[in-house]
This record gives structure tokens, sequence and C-alpha cells, in this order.
């Protein structure tokens, strides 16, 4: 695909500049601030096309499931690993691994800080750290950081975990967050980038159909008055590099596991070993994926058309949204769902009030971010 020229008559373009600077005034007044229309965001869009029962437990009623023991995120850690990096090197303050350690380990300090933690769960929660770091300074080096640097928006913040607010018809506007919006140097190309760690990857042409990023590449030409040529949805491996075992003779195993060529080499260096004896262990892990960088172009009429036939219809739908209620049921929608044994309930006439004292809390922030994880889950 070509990238579409700039179109000043694009709509509600005339003041986003000014959207922003009101907005951030506005936030300072409490007064003003509860007064406001609420915000739409993608993931109260998906569940309500999803699901409308799922929607009105989610954004009417403000139900989120209990949970007794909250996993640790491998992807918070990283998350938080490759912001951290990207920041300092945007300042110039410290190199990206130094970054990266960092922000991992102001994760950590937030995990550990929540009490109460059993020897094992402290044991994990470095564990998941030494892993988030290995994999975040591996994925810094495969973008290759040097070739890039980060998009300034109009007030001069780095649009790094950008959160992002453009106006939208009879809502106080659409908004959302975005990993990293950076431009490459070599081609002076402005794109979206999504990072996703997954325990497996998804086919190239998922993304083309995603219409999360399509809105939000919409939102930040709006924003930036330059139209981004896409994004890239950089898919990186839950599980870094595995170390290849010595055998007894003292020979490195040339069992195939999932390690690649680099972690390989290593350990051969450390063992005394001769990497130019493996080279055919070279070429059987340059098949072993750990990175599927997924570009997808989009012209601006395409991201524009998805903000006209699915952003601002279905944000008026949910404004004129009734008490009726949507069970979209089915094996493919409600496998997964954290609302499922409370939906059955009720639809059975069961005791639906046990199932939300026990099961479910009320929850008013923060909905969004729990719904983005659901979306995340159902979709791998």
């Amino acid at each position: 695909m070509q990238l579409a020229i700039f179109d000043p008559g694009a709509p509600d373009m005339k003041s986003v500049e000014e959207e922003i600077t009101e907005k951030r005034t506005r936030e300072k007044s409490p007064t003003v601030q509860a007064a406001t229309k609420p915000l739409l965001s993608f993931s109260q869009i998906s569940t309500y096309l999803r699901c409308r029962q799922e929607w009105r437990y989610v954004y009417q009623e403000n139900l989120v499931p209990r949970v007794d023991a909250r996993p640790l995120s491998l992807g918070s850690a990283v998350h938080m690993g490759l912001a951290t990096a990207l920041r300092e090197y945007h300042y110039g303050a410290m190199p990206v691994e130094d970054g990266v350690r960092k922000g991992v380990e102001s994760w950590k300090e937030r995990e550990l800080a929540q009490g109460d933690l059993f020897e094992e769960e402290i044991e994990a929660i470095h564990q998941v750290g030494a892993d988030a770091e290995q994999i975040a300074i591996r994925t810094l080096r495969k973008l290759p950081i040097d070739e890039w640097e980060t998009v300034m928006d109009p007030a001069g913040i780095p649009m790094i975990e950008y959160h992002f607010t453009v106006p939208l018809k009879g809502w106080g506007g659409f908004h959302g967050y975005i990993d990293w919006v950076g431009r490459h140097k070599p081609t002076d190309q402005i794109w979206l980038v999504d990072w996703k760690v997954r325990g497996s990857f998804q086919p190239y042409e998922a993304e083309e159909v995603n219409l999360q990023n399509a809105a939000y590449q919409y939102a930040i030409f709006r924003i930036l008055r330059k139209p981004p040529v896409g994004t890239i949805t950089f898919q990186i491996s839950s599980k870094p590099p595995a170390r290849p075992k010595l055998n007894k003779d003292g020979t490195m195993s040339r069992a195939l596991i999932k390690t690649d060529w680099e972690t390989y080499k290593a350990a051969l260096l450390e063992a005394g070993l001769d990497p130019d004896d493996y080279l055919d262990m070279a070429e059987k892990l340059s098949a072993v994926e750990f990175f599927r960088p997924v570009k997808e172009y989009r012209t601006l009429h395409t991201v524009r058309q998805v903000w006209k036939e699915v952003i601002e219809p279905t944000a008026r739908e949910i404004r004129r949204s009734n008490k009726i209620v949507v069970r979209n049921l089915g094996h493919r929608t409600c496998n997964g769902c954290a609302y499922r044994q409370l939906c059955l309930a009720e639809l059975n006439g069961e005791d639906a009030g046990y199932i939300r004292e026990t099961h479910y809390r009320s929850h008013t922030g923060m909905v969004d971010k729990f719904q983005e994880k659901e979306d995340e889950e159902n979709a791998l």
C-alpha cells in the first residue's frame, strides 16, 4: 500500500492541539473534570460488539472478577523495561540495557511491595524479572534501536506508553494507550509500535484486520497532523532461549531445543568448545523464532473508514443503549469469558446474587486495563 497524502479536510482536525491543551487544563480542575462526559475506549467498543451482556457487566455494573492470587505478568515487566529504556534513551540519560534494568527493577519493587508474600512468590518475582530483562534487551537489539527515534506530540511529550484522547461526538473523547510511536530514521516513516509478549505467535494476516491498531493510527494522525504509515506489532516470545546441555563426553548436545545461535554459541565458548565445529546448529536454529515483527501499512483512507464505519457508529449506539439484555451465547464467545458463570446463573434463574458477592467486586477504575487483558487472552 502507498502512503496517503495528508488531507487538510479531514474531520475534527481543526483544533486537536487546542483539545490537548484544554484537556490538560480541565484535568487540573476536579469540579470541571467531574462534569465532563465519559471517555470511550476501543476495549469498550470491542466488548460491546462481542457481547452486550458482557459489556453491561463491565462498563455499566463495573464488575471485575475477584482474584485470590494475582498472577505475575511477564508482559507487564517487559513493557516496563522497554518503556523505561526508550525514555532514558530519548533523553540520552543512559544506554538502553541500563534503562531496561531500571524499568524491570521498578516492576520488581512494585510487585514485592504487595506484602504478605510467600518465599516461592518472592523467588518467582525475581525469576520473572530476570526473564523480562533478558527479553527486553534482546528486543531492542533486534529492532535495532539506533535506527529509531521517539516522536513527540504537539505538547512536547515523548510518545512512549502514550495516553491519548481525541474528540469523539457525544463523548468526552476517544482514548487509549500506545506502547510507542517511533520514527524510522533511514526511511523517515512514522510507525505505531505495539509490543506483544506471547506464548505463540499470531499469523501475519491477523494484523490486517486489527481494528484497534487502525483506530489508534487514525487518532495519532489527528494529533500529529501527519499520517503514520502503519503499525508494527512486535510479537515477542514469552520464553527466553534455553541453554543447551553439555554431554558427558564434553561435547555440546545437538538436540533441537528452543534456543538461538547466539545463546548456543555463548554456551560453546563458555565450555571451551569451538563454534566452528557446530555450524550445522547455526543453520538448524535459524528457523526458531523468538521475534516476529508484523508490519501493516495502512493508508489514511483505510484508517478513516475504520473510524467512520466502526468507531463513530458504535459510539452512537452505546450512547443510545437501553436496558435490554442481549446475551451473545455461543461456545466461541463464552469460552474463557470471565462472566460466564454469572451470566448462566442469571439465565437459568439460579442464585446469581451469591455468585456476584463471592466471585466479583465493584471496580470503577482501570476497567479498560482489565478488559484489554481479557481481549488479549481471547485473541490467543
